[in-house]
């Protein structure tokens, strides 16, 4: 989101300080602190939140807040959108607008709300639903308040407060409540919090308090921490717990992972058709990862995944006998399923809780909770652990990717769960590799013949975007990517390795117009054919969060370029060879009778480094960036 309301802001702020007549208002644009509008596209003037446990299967939550929005750019956050799971919902809605100066000018009705159901694309039905109402007006700034109270049934999860819950929002007030009986105990944590909790005791309840005031917006770090994680927040959680008649405890991650153990429990298992199968699948093959291996090929070949997720089914499996009679299943069912069939060849797995996605917040290990959002299989061998994502048809046998890589996962075993962390993608498993030949005339056109070889994440959205389509989809999806001038596709091929580490190898015949920019006797040629870096990192003065590579990544380019007869290099630029904490870059150009190799190397090195660091880390993509500018000058030396 552009944070260009300020000016708007701004401007209103004068003017009805100076109009503002002497009668009651409601959040006026006046009463804003004035550090409060940069950056900002939104302030929330006011937010109180209050949540009371009645017991271990109910509560309330209640919430008033009041958002002022800056300017066309920000009105989703006058949105109002309420998700809700099964019996839960809203019991009272209202919402009142006020214009720039706290004066009623709209008020929203529940009946103005409309209902949804999370359908995804893939899911037959769900119970998890919500309400929302798009709200605008056509003057801003404006002021959106809302007041809501919900009821809370199958109490597996409390209401965490995230009170700053986007970049380009300011927080003026704000505070949380959480309201329990004596006699029960709940855990929470705070995170980036000026003032902790505040507990009291009153008529056989216990109250936690936490409240802020005057939080600045932030803006969005292309290279530092999640923002999610600077943000001020408390989650909140019970040590015991029922969902829809299971109850179980959160006070440790082997608890938790008892619980699920016991969803899991009684499932039945594969049948005796399907053994047969598995036994005729495997025979003759002795090594226990090559039988996993065709045991997953089987199920990417037979079935497909669909959610169906209805109370106790979003978080309890289908039985294996669902997925053979049906041919599909969601994470759940189809890793139980895989857990399933290799139990009956002998092979013992583990059903395994990921909270999975590129760019999600972090698990918090310290808090034992429901916070994943996937399931998959960890199958221990002697040799070594196989991961397995049962979702995908076309996923490599034990290739984890930025989906599943790097992070805690809770193993659910016989005695309870387990966190442990998965492996982290290397530089030899993450490369982009092109390789090229470039055939350049008098007039900078060229033919170019290239393979690129992605691997490991490189490889994913070829894998996900390219690799399914048809050849002329293929192509008009890289005539938008492509980094070139004017180009046409002569011919493009994939091939697929097929290997446990992905790769996948692009094969492209081109012609290139203006390649080399013609001027008077002089070609002018940038030798970078594809992978320019173009853009170095703001400048930050005070820089007070870490600088993060989240992955290791490898890039080399080595094209060889032939010239026109008569032209011959007037200038060739130096070598480049860069060294910093952050990776390695080069550049070298080798002459050979008509014709110049271009060699480039990159690498980044996955770590968080300190804010110190920032101006080492801009002055190397400084140079990587009129590295990959450099030009070579040929002459016509008729």
């Amino acid at each position: 989101m552009k944070a260009n309301c300020q000016p708007l802001l701004t401007v209103c702020f004068f003017l009805i300080t100076i109009t503002l007549i002497a009668k009651e208002k409601k959040y006026p644009l006046t009463d804003i602190p004035k550090e409060l509008f940069e950056n900002a596209g939104a302030i929330v003037r006011y937010d109180h939140r209050e949540f009371e446990v009645h017991d271990i299967n109910s509560g309330t939550y209640s919430r008033t807040y009041a958002i002022t929005i800056g300017n066309e750019n920000a009105k989703q956050f006058g949105y109002f959108i309420n998700p809700y799971f099964g019996k839960s919902g809203l019991v009272h809605f209202s919402g009142t607008v006020y214009n720039a100066a706290g004066e009623q000018i709209d008020k929203i009705k529940k009946s103005d709300l409309e209902q949804h159901s999370y359908f995804d694309g893939f899911s037959l039905y769900s119970d998890s639903r919500y309400e929302s109402i798009q709200y605008s007006h056509h003057e801003y700034p404006y002021t959106v308040e809302y007041s809501i109270t919900e009821r809370y049934e199958d109490m597996m999860f409390y209401p965490s407060w995230s009170p700053q819950w986007s970049t380009n929002l300011a927080v003026q007030r704000a505070d949380f409540s959480v309201v329990v009986p004596q006699d029960m105990a709940i855990r929470y944590k705070e995170l980036n919090l000026a003032k902790g909790v505040e507990i009291e005791t009153f008529e056989g309840s216990t109250g936690y308090h936490w409240k802020l005031e005057s939080v600045p917006a932030i803006i969005a770090d292309e290279v530092g921490p999640n923002w999610r994680e600077l943000t001020p927040k408390v989650i909140v959680g019970p040590n015991e717990f029922e969902f829809e008649g299971y109850a179980g405890s959160m006070s440790s991650w082997e608890e938790y992972g008892e619980w699920q153990q016991l969803l899991n429990k009684d499932l039945g298992e594969v049948s005796p058709e399907t053994v047969r199968k598995l036994e005729q699948l495997i025979a003759g093959i002795k090594n226990d990862r090559d039988r996993v291996r065709k045991i997953y090929q089987y199920l990417q070949q037979n079935t497909r995944y669909v959610s169906v997720q209805l109370g106790i089914g979003g978080w309890q499996p289908f039985p294996p006998s669902y997925v053979e009679e049906h041919g599909y299943g969601d994470c759940k069912a189809l890793t139980y399923y895989t857990k399933s069939m290799l139990k009956a060849v002998g092979i013992e797995s583990l059903y395994t809780l990921v909270k999975a996605g590129k760019e999600q917040e972090k698990v918090h290990e310290d808090f034992p909770s429901a916070q994943f959002n996937h399931v998959f299989l960890c199958v221990p061998l002697k040799e070594d652990t196989v991961w397995l994502e049962c979702t995908s048809q076309t996923n490599p046998f034990g290739y984890l990717g930025s989906f599943t890589s790097d992070r805690p996962v809770l193993l659910i075993t016989e005695n309870g769960g387990q966190l442990v962390r998965t492996p982290i993608l290397t530089k030899e498993q993450n490369q982009l590799a092109t390789s090229a030949q470039v055939v350049i005339d008098e007039h900078g056109h060229a033919n170019a013949k290239l393979t690129t070889v992605y691997k490991g994440m490189f490889s994913e959205g070829t894998r996900q975007r390219l690799l399914p389509l048809g050849v002329e989809e293929q192509k008009k999806l890289l005539y938008k990517n492509l980094n070139l001038p004017s180009f046409h596709i002569n011919e493009i091929r994939f091939s697929d390795s097929g290997e446990e580490s992905p790769k996948i190898s692009q094969t492209l015949d081109l012609t290139v117009r203006k390649k080399a920019s013609l001027s008077g006797k002089r070609l002018f040629l940038q030798p970078n054919l594809l992978n320019q870096i173009t853009q170095v990192p703001g400048m930050i003065e005070d820089r007070k969060t870490d600088i993060v590579i989240k992955y290791n990544k490898v890039w080399s380019d080595t094209i060889i370029y032939t010239f026109p007869e008569l032209y011959h290099p007037e200038h060739i630029p130096e070598s480049v060879k860069l060294h910093s904490p952050f990776g390695i870059y080069s550049v070298d150009i080798i002459e050979g009778p008509g014709q110049m190799k271009y060699i480039r190397h990159m690498e980044l090195n996955r770590g968080a480094y300190s804010p110190d660091l920032y101006g080492e880390y801009r002055s190397f993509y400084q140079q990587v960036v009129k590295a990959d500018k450099m030009k070579i000058v040929l002459k016509n030396t008729t």
